[in-house]
C-alpha cells in the first residue's frame, strides 16, 4: 500500500464511509491462506 492509498483509506474512514471490497484485497492480500497464518480450525 502506498502513501496515497493509505491517506485515501484514512479519509474515507474519518468521513464514516464504508470501504469497498477492493480495499479488502489491498489491506488483506490473499497471498497467504488461513493455514499459513496458523489459525486453528
Amino acid at each position: 500500500m502506498d502513501q496515497e492509498q493509505r491517506e485515501e483509506v484514512i479519509r474515507l474512514l474519518q468521513q464514516g464511509e464504508e470501504l469497498s471490497p477492493e480495499w479488502a484485497r489491498i489491506l488483506f492480500p490473499p497471498q497467504k491462506r488461513e493455514y499459513e497464518f496458523g489459525v486453528p480450525r
